[in-house]
């Protein structure tokens, strides 16, 4: 695939509202509860002791491994607080312990990576790991709905602009590459699930930084990119990820 010499850097991307984006994903767990889960599911870990998540996502992996210690790292500086400090690192995820983590677990760690940054994370991954650990993430898919809605509607309507150089089955290659072993991929259905038209428009604009817009034209364009229905009680948005696994 050719790199994209338009991608947003995760710097640009994040560096504004990561305090804000990691609040929101900690106070509504519920919301991409169905992510983790497939997130946790495909890593497919056995008592694990010490988990790394980078990008750092919201305190949510804890609710899955209630005996294991995460440890979060990131690009941008996040604020650290009493309770959890936040390892300031790079692509090739430097000032992170080497063979020391059980798994290195991520949400669409990559698309904001040129070809060579999503080589070094994979490769400073390894490095991560102990004999027998596990990377295990989950990625949007290059030509898929999820990316259309985010390089034409959000890059569109956000503050920071949003073009991604997506990942697609191939990308494989470049994990065995980096020496892991049994490699896997497969397409997963992880629907974010929010209680009201009104929590989804709202949860949508901050988490990618929209700019104010009625309410309706933010519908609109979610059901005509990625589509959501009622199931019970809550609206499902339509969300699939491309997850990779691999071992050490």
């Amino acid at each position: 695939m050719m790199e994209n010499q338009l991608t947003t850097s995760y710097k640009q991307r994040l560096q504004t509202h990561i305090d804000r984006y990691l609040q929101l994903v900690t106070d509504y767990p519920s919301v991409r509860f169905h992510e983790f889960y497939s997130l946790v599911g495909f890593a497919n870990l056995e008592n694990p002791k010490q988990l790394l998540e980078v990008p750092a996502e919201g305190k949510i992996l804890e609710r899955f491994y209630p005996d294991a210690i995460v440890t979060r790292a990131d690009l941008v500086p996040v604020k650290s607080t009493k309770k959890e400090a936040y390892i300031l690192t790079d692509w090739s995820l430097s000032n992170i312990k080497p063979s020391y983590y059980d798994a290195v677990l991520a949400l669409a760690p990559l698309h904001h990576a040129n070809a060579s940054q999503k080589k070094n994370y994979i490769e400073g991954a390894y490095t991560c790991l102990k004999s027998g650990g596990v990377i295990a993430f989950g990625e949007v898919e290059e030509a898929s709905n999820l990316s259309v809605f985010l390089d034409e509607f959000v890059d569109q309507h956000s503050y920071t602009n949003h073009q991604g150089e997506y990942p697609e089955t191939n990308f494989s290659q470049v994990i065995e590459d980096a020496h892991f072993k049994n490699v896997i991929s497969d397409k997963l259905n992880c629907n974010w699930v929010f209680d009201s038209e009104t929590q989804l428009c709202n949860y949508i604009t901050q988490l990618f930084g929209l700019r104010p817009m009625d309410e309706k034209l933010l519908l609109t364009a979610l059901s005509d990119l990625l589509g959501f229905e009622m199931v019970g009680e809550k609206i499902h948005l339509n969300w699939q990820l491309l997850f990779f696994r691999g071992v050490k």
